[in-house]
């Protein structure tokens, strides 16, 4: 059964952070090994641009 783009997604991040390694990683949450290094680049990109707006989000709603 293929995984939805989200749960890829979060199967990446619990990969990569495991292994350091991005394309294995995409390869681990079920991209095609043929696409995987650019697939890992975008969310990696995305991941970047996104994750630290999401951060200081998230200390916001704690400290409140």
């Amino acid at each position: 059964m293929a995984l939805p783009d989200v749960a890829k997604r979060q199967a990446f991040v619990r990969h990569y952070v495991v292994s350091g390694n991005a394309t294995r990683a995409a390869i681990a949450a079920g991209c095609s090994p043929k696409l995987a290094s650019v697939t890992a680049s975008r969310w990696l990109t995305e991941w970047r641009r996104i994750g630290p707006a999401a951060e200081s989000r998230l200390t916001c709603i704690s400290v409140t």
